[in-house]
């Protein structure tokens, strides 16, 4: 079985990778779509959303804070409470849009 499911952008908290799909997740529901993240970051506004790992893809309206860890690794915490890896070689790029 397949259909259209039409989900509002400014609904999307995060999107992690999983193989050769992404996982869309609103807080209450997640959607598989088969994407690559390369591809879905190109379609998201640079402004909302924002990439932090390799496999992970924040929206910069739900993100509460980033915590740094001991080993100089990264955390973002989402207003639910979640908590998505941020790599080191993202970490700048977060600064500099949470900046604006």
């Amino acid at each position: 079985m397949g259909g259209i499911l039409f989900l509002p952008v400014n609904d999307i908290q995060w999107i992690d990778a999983e193989e050769n799909y992404v996982r869309i997740r609103t807080g209450i529901e997640a959607h598989l779509l088969r994407e690559t993240m390369a591809r879905l970051e190109t379609r998201l506004d640079p402004q909302v959303f924002l990439r932090v790992h390799r496999s992970a893809i924040v929206n910069l309206q739900y993100v509460k804070e980033v915590k740094t860890e001991a080993e100089g690794d990264s955390t973002v915490v989402l207003l639910s409470g979640e908590t998505v890896k941020m790599s080191r070689s993202y970490r700048l790029r977060l600064h500099k849009q949470l900046r604006r």
